[in-house]
């Protein structure tokens, strides 16, 4: 009913609109009686023929179509009451039929002398629904403010973050990584600068959104402000709603996506080498003492760098690699028949860190399985279940830690004792060594396991004798294990002594 109406509306807004159009045609449109052939100049036979356009649901006349030949300028448009006159100049013309909101129809004349042409709702964005809390709403008839992409824009982007991936994607979203630290998922997340969001996947307010596999999303609906208050309080800083994906009528569908990428860093700041260094602490000491000046560096160290007796050593060179590779893979299967459809999917995806060591990388495997069945004509099933094992390993110390060390650690000391790999250089002051502190086999690893598990099962029916009237009821089972592991081990720092060569 309230389908009809909204189409009775629009057909009324439409028909006044296209009275004016049609007035300014009459006054500014030239009337083309004749047809010239566009190579010799020849007119053509003229073919006179009239019809009326109609709406093919409910039989009303459209006013303002346009009835033009095609591949020429010759057109009308119908009036008031949906009908034209054409002069058509051969059997062989093709009459093209269009007008706003309808599918255009293309009709070959034929010698024809009346045409009766039905054109076609175009009803595909009417049709189209968005999430709007425990329910579905269609798009021109949403007034909050919601905003909802669906899989095929965010898949776009390749992250193992599904929140990474809505970057610039949704309007009044926030998100700013922290950190490109593999299996690190502390991303800044906000809507219209609020705090965190409420999150419902699959109708059940779940927190875990960072680690769903991208390719098992449907949709996200973002509900902002008034929209958010279905879900009460907790719903203050708005809600995004993720919709998994389900099967559909029809023989069983295979599908693989897979990616390989590589990590580039946008931009590393190393810091000088020995000889640059010690030019800014001497520069340093001459102007915090200019008269008499006590430098930090003699011409004599610093000619032992200019000559090659003693190389400078680039910390970062010898821990951090220029690109890390990262990829992901997905194999599902779909499909379903009268009374059931299955949507299966397994995952797996691996990222790499930028350490030369290999000390720091991530990897998850993820399975789900939705399952829709229809037991009887008004009772229907459905079960969603997900299983997400993820690994993160990292070396003994953050990296954040590291970084700070690569700060500190100075060009001129060396990596090795007298250049001997078999002994890592004590550097001075209280750091460690950063090739050693990065080595997992040498200064220990961190270690941790997510085992995330996600259930639920809900039975849906009709009411009989009322039209739209159902009854739902839902459970979830949500348990989520996480084990850490941490192992620290000594290791030994050298000095050479070159007098007794040891």
């Amino acid at each position: 009913m309230k389908k009809k109406q909204f189409m009775k509306k629009r057909f009324c807004f439409q028909k006044a609109c296209t009275m004016l159009l049609i007035l300014l045609s009459v006054l500014v449109s030239p009337v083309y009686s004749k047809a010239k052939d566009q190579t010799t100049g020849i007119v053509l036979q003229q073919h006179k023929v009239t019809g009326t356009v109609t709406d093919a649901q409910n039989g009303e006349p459209i006013a303002g179509a346009n009835i033009i030949i095609e591949g020429t300028t010759i057109g009308v448009i119908t009036d008031l009451n949906g009908e034209f006159t054409l002069e058509v100049p051969n059997s062989d013309a093709v009459i093209l039929v269009s007008f706003l909101g309808y599918n255009s129809e293309k009709i070959t004349f034929g010698n024809q002398t009346n045409l009766d042409i039905k054109l076609v709702p175009d009803i595909t964005n009417l049709e189209e629904v968005v999430v709007v809390g425990y329910g579905t709403q269609k798009k021109p008839t949403l007034t909050g403010a919601i905003s909802s992409i669906n899989s095929e824009v965010i898949s776009a982007t390749k992250n193992q973050n599904v929140q990474n991936m809505l970057t610039g994607k949704v309007a009044g979203v926030r998100v700013v990584q922290k950190t490109s630290e593999p299996g690190s998922f502390n991303n800044l997340f906000d809507i219209r600068g609020l705090g965190s969001p409420l999150y419902v996947i699959d109708g059940v307010p779940r927190g875990d959104l960072a680690r769903l596999d991208g390719m098992d999303i449907e949709s996200i609906t973002v509900l902002k402000d008034a929209s958010a208050s279905v879900y009460g309080m907790r719903a203050a800083n708005g809600v995004v709603l993720v919709t998994t994906k389900q099967g559909k009528k029809g023989k069983p569908e295979m599908t693989y996506s897979g990616y390989y990428g590589i990590q580039i860093p946008a931009e590393i700041l190393k810091p000088a080498d020995a000889i640059t260094r010690m030019e800014l602490m001497n520069e340093r000491d001459l102007r915090n003492n200019y008269l008499s000046p006590t430098l930090t560096f003699t011409d004599e160290q610093m000619e032992a760098y200019r000559n090659g007796t003693l190389k400078s050593t680039d910390w970062y060179d010898a821990t951090i690699r220029n690109s890390a590779p990262q990829q992901s893979h997905n194999l599902g299967v779909s499909g379903g028949s009268e009374n059931m459809n299955y949507y299966f999917n397994f995952g797996y995806s691996t990222q790499e860190g930028f350490f030369k060591s290999n000390s720091l990388n991530y990897e998850k495997a993820n399975l789900r399985a939705n399952i829709d069945a229809k037991i009887t004509e008004r009772l229907k099933f459905s079960v969603k279940l997900s299983g997400i094992i993820d690994k993160t390993m990292r070396q003994d110390m953050t990296t954040r830690e590291v970084f700070k060390l690569l700060w500190r650690s100075l060009p001129s000391q060396p990596i090795y004792a007298n250049d001997n790999p078999d002994f890592l250089q004590k550097p001075n002051g209280d750091i460690q060594n950063a090739v050693g502190a990065t080595s997992i086999d040498l200064s220990g690893y961190n270690k941790s396991t997510n085992k995330i598990f996600t259930s639920s099962a809900d039975l849906t029916y009709d009411v009989p004798f009322i039209k739209g009237l159902t009854a739902k009821g839902m459970a979830s089972f949500d348990p989520k294990f996480i084990d850490g592991y941490e192992f620290s081990e000594a290791y030994k720092e050298y000095n050479y002594d070159a007098a007794t060569d040891t």
